[in-house]
């Protein structure tokens, strides 16, 4: 058959009826209509108001005390649309040119989700750890997340002497007066130096300290016994006898010679109030130590072996 201009093309709109027994008030339909104004429903032949049932997914009720009557296959619905079902997207079908920049935020990252294979070799810089402390070229990270010192070998020593002699003439007298930092014969400091007033000497940073001391005794009386003392405090005021050391001048005639040396480790765990002085004494009489100040005879050794 000709037709003037295009040729119409017909379809046809899904049927579906159901038998009323006058009590069930919901049907089950065989397709997803769009909205309830998407079916054509009518029960015994008369057309029904959309406002006179509602649809939900695939439900079609008509409300509590609406029942339609009883019949055989007196309920007819006629779908002239049905809501429009997407497939889903198949596995491996998004790719990154189909994703805006800045599009996948934080929200989006599961907890936990990232693992080591997802960041690729050298991509974590120092910036983005969550560490204590600064980091350099003399720091390293340690177990703790912290950036700590490097600690091979000392990094605090120096040296003093009594640059002239001195007479002891009781059983504790303190060194306060002629004491200097050596500074002869290529002598070298690691680190900062100590500082001394009136004989107390301060340590310029907290820490485990080697402290040593040693004395040349002479004199001319027989059996003298002589004492050298390291004395600390904890509190910048009371001092306590950390060591003593001991040696005797002999019988014999002429100037006789004696020596002592001892040694302390002192945990500085505040340099205001931890510092340390040095004592000397003999059991009578008097007795010269011995010192110099072009090379050293009597003197102290200060070393920071560690921590604190």
């Amino acid at each position: 058959m000709s037709y003037m201009g295009k040729e119409p093309k017909f379809g046809q709109f899904p049927v579906q009826r159901f038998s009323g027994d006058g009590s069930t008030t919901s049907f089950t339909l065989s397709q997803v209509p769009a909205t309830n104004t998407s079916l054509l429903v009518t029960i015994s032949g008369v057309k029904q108001q959309t406002s006179a049932y509602s649809v939900t997914d695939t439900a079609l009720d008509f409300g509590a005390g609406n029942a339609p009557p009883s019949g055989t296959n007196n309920i007819e619905v006629v779908y002239m649309g049905q809501r429009a079902l997407l497939g889903g997207v198949a596995d491996d079908a998004i790719t990154t040119a189909k994703i805006a920049t800045d599009a996948v935020t934080a929200a989006k990252i599961a907890a936990n989700a990232v693992t080591t294979t997802e960041i690729i070799d050298d991509a974590v810089t120092i910036a983005k750890l969550a560490a204590t402390g600064t980091a350099s070229a003399t720091t390293f990270l340690r177990g703790d997340n912290s950036w700590v010192a490097i600690s091979g070998g000392l990094d605090q020593a120096s040296q003093w002497r009594l640059t002239t002699d001195f007479t002891g003439s009781g059983s504790g007298d303190t060194l306060t007066t002629n004491l200097e930092e050596v500074d002869t014969d290529g002598y070298a400091r690691i680190g900062s130096a100590m500082t001394e007033s009136s004989g107390v000497f301060t340590f310029p940073e907290t820490g485990i300290w080697y402290i040593e001391f040693w004395v040349r005794w002479s004199g001319s009386s027989s059996n003298r016994f002589v004492t050298s003392y390291i004395y600390t405090t904890v509190d910048n005021g009371t001092y306590t006898q950390a060591t003593e050391s001991g040696s005797a001048i002999g019988d014999g005639s002429g100037t006789r010679q004696a020596y002592t040396r001892g040694s302390f480790l002192f945990d500085v765990t505040s340099t205001s109030t931890h510092k340390c002085q040095f004592r000397v004494g003999q059991d009578a009489g008097t007795t010269d130590i011995t010192g110099h100040t072009s090379y050293t005879i009597t003197g102290m050794s200060f070393l920071k072996l560690g921590d604190t």
